[in-house]
């Protein structure tokens, strides 16, 4: 069985088509969060979700969305545009069947595979950390459904770092990176993903074209003065650098 393996998508359809191409044999796709936010297509990120019958969680930026929409629904008149962020861009951009769709997305993904216990989580609540120990590890494993002689594997979002972290009894995590950027430290522009195929992991990252990206992002980071989006994304964004 293959596996697809997404997170951090921040509202970029791009890289998902990009990464579909390399992969469209998968059985099955997975995304540990983050559909939404800094990015200007999260409407088309969520149609390509529901297309590819895509298994998601939430992620601290839908979460984010989410409370912003409640809040302010779509009326944003009263922010000055130094205060005007992606957030509240994605909300204009997103429908109402959109914002439900978002709203129904569990905090957890549980599952088997190849003989193998799955557990998806986001993990962005800074009061725990991807677990560096065997009884962490097993803290947040508890209770996945399945035969308890199968092995467990974590599945982790939120830090944008592709990496596969193994420790004693073969407890393994895996984070697929982030399909669209990148900490400041890596200037690496490609989408990152991982695949689980036959219970084998691999990292893999796919090129793309950035240009359609740069052409929506432009306008609105002029407009905005959009201090957030610089600090955290000019660095890959540029379709040319």
């Amino acid at each position: 069985m293959k596996l697809l393996i997404l997170s951090d998508i921040h509202a970029n359809h791009l890289a998902l088509e990009a990464i579909w191409q390399r992969e469209s044999d998968a059985d099955a796709i997975y995304c540990a969060g983050d559909l939404v936010d800094y990015g200007p297509f999260p409407h088309e990120v969520i149609e390509w979700m529901k297309k590819h019958n895509v298994k998601a969680v939430f992620g601290n930026h839908d979460k984010a969305l989410l409370s912003v929409f409640r809040t302010l629904g779509r009326d944003f008149s009263h922010i000055p545009p130094s205060e005007y962020l992606w957030v509240h861009e994605n909300c204009l951009r997103l429908t109402d069947e959109d914002i439900e769709y978002l709203a129904a997305l569990p905090e957890t993904v549980d599952f088997t595979a190849d003989g193998y216990r799955y557990r998806m989580a986001h993990q962005s609540d800074e009061s725990w950390k991807p677990p560096r120990t065997a009884a962490g590890f097993d803290a947040f494993a508890e209770n996945i459904p399945g035969p308890d002689e199968f092995p467990v594997r974590l599945i982790l979002g939120h830090t944008h770092r592709q990496s596969i972290y193994t420790m004693i009894g073969d407890r393994t995590w895996i984070n697929p990176g982030s399909t669209y950027y990148r900490q400041p430290d890596d200037h690496d522009k490609s989408a990152h993903y991982a695949v689980i195929e036959e219970g084998i992991i691999s990292l893999r990252a796919a090129e793309y074209d950035r240009s359609p990206l740069l052409k929506e992002i432009l306008p609105f980071v002029e407009k905005n003065a959009m201090k957030e989006w610089e600090l955290r994304s000019a660095m890959f964004a540029c379709a040319g650098c």
